[in-house]
């Protein structure tokens, strides 16, 4: 078992006086809470977690739309204010409780999904090391144990927003205020620049990729969510949100069936259903985002009757699973008649690199049960996010952390991406928009011909009922 990191932080100033104990002993003078700790240690899935500002304890609402945005009132208590002003001092037994804390969670709680360009290296030798013999990894490490606040906090974001990037880690303590200002009459300045020029973000580019493939799709398909070529009805999932408001409305008699993806595909299988010539249906998630694993698995329970959440535990080791059971036929009850509900399709995936979270998910899940996935490989994620917490504060979100997504077998993370089985070249630009291939996008003009995958369908699975010889 590795031991806690014994790294000293830098030497505090003259007219200070600080502890100097090991990162293993706490020798705080001022109280601390223990339940961010012990959240962090018995996170799950579900983002339960709490968190404490010093002064009072906040649960946050399990709101997906808001996950990366902390409670209203957390940055109210003075040690907060002091992470978004950058004035105060970071005491040592903060210093080193933090850190251990921080080492402690990657090395044995985080599930290596092998994507972020640290991972490896964390999961072979944990972090301090890592951070050691990485090339520039000694000032990464000094900023993680400045006692200056806006060090620290510039080294918080270089290790989540650059080591750690995989689309979906992210320093919140800190990310949430630029996406969506709190308190930015307090906020400060030199934190804007640091964070522009330190961290570039793999979603900056995931969008650029969106905006790209849906310029080239939309003049073809047109915006419709729903359409038909020849033999296969083709439904068009952009992201996996879920419509609240619009489905209390619906199940209230006030209003239709939302157009999120749920909706989508309850009204697309059904108007599919009623059209003869109809034997596949096509999800187009070529320029999928992600969104919420419950929109996804309700509609993988809708389109193939499987209801089962697959997991393991980073912790434990062992394999987990959720047994999920949705109202598909809309009645407001789940029971015995929805699972009666079955669409006899030939199902396809159409992925790109832009296909990511959820949008990298539902392929996977969809291939386990026997979709063909058309193509190139998806962008990586599987919509596994979690949160931890600091003793100083600082929160972070993460994939893979304590509960990972696997495959059927339980032995490969899902987070690289889907392989597909019917591979579509694109067309490569002739400057790459980013030293990453995975990033660069390029021109999908042949993803979108209906009916060439019309065609690639029905071979795939006329090819897969010759009896073998």
């Amino acid at each position: 078992m590795r031991s806690c990191p014994s790294t000293t932080p830098p030497p505090p100033s003259s007219s200070t006086s600080r502890s100097t104990a090991s990162p293993c002993t706490r020798t705080r003078t001022t109280s601390t809470c223990p339940w961010p700790c012990s959240s962090t240690l018995f996170n799950d899935i579900a983002l339960n977690y709490v968190l404490y500002n010093g002064e009072k304890v906040f649960r946050p609402a399990l709101d997906f739309d808001g996950l990366s945005s902390l409670p209203a009132g957390y940055y109210e208590s003075e040690p907060m204010r002091a992470l978004l002003t950058g004035e105060a001092e970071r005491e040592e037994d903060v210093i080193r409780e933090s850190y251990a804390e921080l080492c402690f969670i990657l090395d044995y709680c985080f599930g290596h999904p092998g994507v972020a360009l640290l991972d490896e290296a964390i999961a072979e030798k944990g972090l301090d090391q890592a951070l050691k013999d990485l090339e520039g990894g000694q000032q990464l490490l000094d900023l993680l144990l400045s006692p200056d606040m806006v060090q620290y906090l510039i080294g918080m974001c270089r290790l989540f927003g650059e080591q750690l990037d995989d689309g979906h880690s992210a320093f919140t303590g800190i990310n949430d205020l630029f996406n969506k200002p709190v308190y930015p009459e307090i906020l400060a300045p030199i934190l804007t620049g640091a964070y522009d020029a330190l961290v570039t973000s793999s979603n900056n580019y995931r969008m650029m990729q969106f905006q790209a493939i849906r310029s080239t799709r939309d003049p073809i398909w047109g915006p419709d969510a729903y359409r038909e070529c020849g033999s296969t009805a083709i439904l068009r999932i952009d992201s996996f949100m879920p419509d609240a408001a619009g489905w209390e409305a619906y199940y209230a008699g006030t209003g239709e069936i939302p157009r999120d993806a749920l909706g989508i595909t309850w009204t697309g299988l059904k108007k599919a259903s009623e059209n003869p010539d109809i034997k596949n249906v096509l999800f187009d998630l070529s320029a999928n985002m992600g969104g919420s694993g419950d929109q996804l698995m309700a509609i993988l329970d809708l389109a193939v009757g499987d209801g089962v959440f697959r997991g393991y535990n980073t912790l434990t080791g062992q394999r987990e699973h959720t047994v999920i059971r949705t109202d598909k036929n809309l009645d407001g009850v789940i029971d015995d008649k929805d699972q009666a509900v079955r669409y006899d399709f030939n199902y396809a995936v159409l992925t790109t690199r832009a296909s990511f979270s959820c949008g990298n998910l539902f392929p996977v899940l969809m291939q386990q049960n026997g979709a063909v996935l058309i193509g190139e490989p998806s962008g990586g994620g599987s919509c596994c996010v979690q949160t931890a917490t600091l003793t100083g504060g600082a929160v972070f979100m993460m994939s893979s952390y304590i509960w990972s997504l696997r495959t059927e077998a339980g032995d490969a993370s899902l987070e690289d991406g889907c392989q597909t089985d019917l591979p579509i070249p694109r067309t490569e630009p002739a400057t790459p928009n980013h030293t990453n291939p995975k990033l660069t996008a390029g021109d999908y003009t042949a993803y979108f011909d209906g009916e060439a995958l019309d065609r690639m369908i029905n071979e795939w699975f006329e090819q897969a009922e010759v009896p073998a010889a």
